[in-house]
């Protein structure tokens, strides 16, 4: 059901590096490359709004869950307390925050939240399967 996302886990554990922010002396802000593999992984998430018109809503459906869990900062919940829905607006909102944070993906790549989030994606699969 999830598989556009969960197809990427190897992936994202094989690397240690997920992409190189260059930052010139002639820029404010970094340039963030990455291989082609995380590029494929970041044109998924880039497409998820189109595919589902209720992700549009990220930020309101975030802050309210923000304020009926009490945690503020993503990185810090549980993964595996997270639904689908849940974990695909988190992603819509880091996508969508990279526009006014350069490197918030790459960060998200770096301490492994979205790797978190894609198996916890991969367990609802598999545990929606059984049922």
């Amino acid at each position: 059901m999830y598989e556009e996302f969960t197809k990427y886990i190897e992936v994202l554990e094989s690397r240690t590096e997920f992409g190189k922010a260059d930052i010139s002396k002639d820029s404010l802000f970094p340039n963030i490359t990455y291989d082609e593999d995380i590029h494929d992984f970041l044109g998924e998430l880039h497409q998820l709004p189109e595919r589902n018109g209720e992700l549009f809503k990220c930020y309101e459906y975030v802050e309210e869950y923000q304020a009926k869990v009490g945690v503020k900062d993503i990185r810090e919940y549980d993964a595996e307390m997270l639904d689908a829905f849940t974990i695909f607006n988190f992603m819509t909102m880091v996508d969508a925050e990279e526009r006014f944070y350069d490197g918030l993906i790459l960060g998200c790549l770096n301490n492994g939240i979205f790797l978190k989030w894609i198996k916890r994606l991969k367990e609802i699969d598999k545990l929606s399967k059984q049922a």
